[in-house]
């Protein structure tokens, strides 16, 4: 049985797949997940966000490995500790869900944070299964070459991923997952 695994930096993730969905196969995770190479970067007008702080946020938006998301406080403005990136989650809604929780923590105002920029793979389309950037390139060097039973678990809250493959890689997946993440909501998202 051989096992590999990681932790997504600065990652809270969600899968795209509903919680307890079947696994898609390496088939169809190849037809889904999207390049390494490029990223779009969305920004979001805000009446509060002058033009030298939103080409300040598009350049630090055009850093981030997707799905993320850039959250600031109105009332602080964007060159502050409440200015907070979320990068390298598994889904869009838990980048902007991460950034904005850790920005009304941080921030000093009364106004609730919003989001200013958004990251997500080049050519996005909306698909069944999306991973982060690092899980997505564990599944290509790690998972879709290896012949034989194998499959990767996900932690929807933390964002570990693993690969497992060999006799029982779905049981010894979701086993190791638990173990790093040190939750109980690991899922295998795609096992062969």
């Amino acid at each position: 049985m051989r096992i590999v695994g990681a932790i997504g930096v600065f990652s809270l993730c969600v899968f795209g797949v509903v919680a307890g969905a079947e696994p898609v196969s390496n088939a169809e995770a190849k037809a889904q997940l999207f390049s390494l190479k490029g990223r779009e970067v969305e920004l979001i007008p805000r009446d509060w966000l002058t033009p030298d702080n939103a080409a300040l946020v598009e350049q630090v938006a055009e850093q981030q490995l997707y799905y993320a998301a850039i959250a600031a406080s109105p009332d602080d403005g964007i060159l502050n500790s409440a200015t907070i990136a979320a990068a390298n989650d598994h889904t869009m809604d838990v980048a902007r869900a991460k950034a904005l929780s850790a920005c009304d923590a941080a921030k000093r105002g009364q106004t609730a944070c919003e989001i200013v920029a958004m990251v997500r793979p080049r050519n996005f389309e909306p698909v069944e299964l999306t991973l982060s950037h690092g899980a997505t390139e564990a599944w290509r060097k790690s998972y879709r070459r290896v012949r034989g039973e194998k499959a990767f678990a996900i932690s929807p809250t933390v964002g570990t991923f693993i690969v497992a493959t060999g006799e029982g890689a779905a049981s010894a997946a979701l086993s190791a997952c638990a173990e790093q993440a040190q939750t109980d909501d690991c899922l295998i998202a795609i096992q062969d």
